[in-house]
């Protein structure tokens, strides 16, 4: 029992510790503070930089640690993150936060129903990986239902830059403009992006052509594909246009095999009720038949 209580103790204290660093917000400073720490900075490179908490610290090297991995349970989905707009530490930080709260679960499930002093701690093991690897499992299926939102906002900006074109603009130009007009989180990051490129002396192609590398869509780079062809005195209004009507048509068709697979998983339940229906059915006909 004093095995149990103390291996009960530790796995609480390290799930509420990982939990509490996880969790404590980062200090907040005023803008003119950051600003004249940097102005500092550049006028003294050599000068030592104050680090971070020890918690925070902590973190930063794990992150590092994480996104120089080249193994799937341990490194940082980057492409899923940016698409999501998400930093990696964030990442890190619910990961280690699921982990804690992993290693606390189990441990205290274990105690109470294992007898040996053995299995709470391959418990407590088992709940923190599981912890761990849960948020990249998360974080997979929400990037890939932004990747489709994605897609379906290409084709409106490929519709809003082919007006633009109509109306005698420029290829940057028309991107940039329809980027400004259309609305949502892709026109945002598509409108960053290319106000990026024009500060840095960057075309708009290029600039969709790193997007599309970085949140790994294929149709950012198609779009800025086709506005690289106009450079050259090609219309690309009708090859916006039915670049548009593709990606509806592909988004209506990956709608109706998502929706086609929702129903044939419905038959299971639904096959699982009728069963137990018929079973209570026919034990009350046979509890019936048994009474003399």
């Amino acid at each position: 029992m004093n095995t149990e209580l103390v291996l009960l103790g530790l796995g609480v204290a390290a799930g509420v510790l990982l939990i509490a660093a996880a969790l404590l917000p980062a200090r907040r400073e005023s803008l003119v503070t950051a600003i004249a720490r940097v102005d500092a900075i550049n006028a003294d490179p050599d000068q030592p930089v104050r680090p971070p908490m020890w918690w925070r610290a902590m973190l930063e090297q794990l992150t590092a640690s994480c996104a120089r991995s080249t193994l799937s349970w341990w490194r940082i989905p980057a492409a899923d993150l940016i698409v999501l707009n998400r930093t990696p530490l964030a990442f890190t930080t619910r990961r280690t936060v699921a982990a804690g709260m992993g290693a606390l679960i189990t441990t205290v499930v274990a105690v109470r129903v294992l007898p040996s002093a053995q299995f709470p701690i391959a418990a407590a093991v088992a709940g923190a990986v599981v912890g761990w690897v849960l948020p990249a499992r998360v974080v997979a299926r929400a990037a890939r239902q932004a990747r489709v939102e994605f897609v379906a906002a290409i084709a409106v900006l490929c519709d809003l830059t082919a007006q633009e074109r109509d109306a005698g603009r420029a290829p940057a130009q028309a991107v940039a403009e329809a980027a400004a007009v259309a609305e949502g989180w892709v026109s945002v990051m598509v409108r960053a992006r290319l106000r990026s490129a024009q500060r840095l002396g960057n075309t708009p192609w290029d600039a969709l052509s790193a997007l599309a590398e970085q949140i790994q869509v294929r149709e950012v780079a198609d779009l800025g594909e086709i506005i690289a062809t106009a450079s050259d005195g090609a219309a690309i209004s009708r090859a916006l246009r039915d670049k548009a009507a593709a990606l509806r048509v592909r988004a209506v068709q990956a709608d109706t095999a998502a929706a086609t697979a929702r129903v044939e998983w419905l038959v299971w339940p639904v096959g699982l009720l009728v069963i137990g229906m018929t079973a209570l059915v026919l034990r009350g006909i046979a509890t019936q038949i048994a009474i003399p």
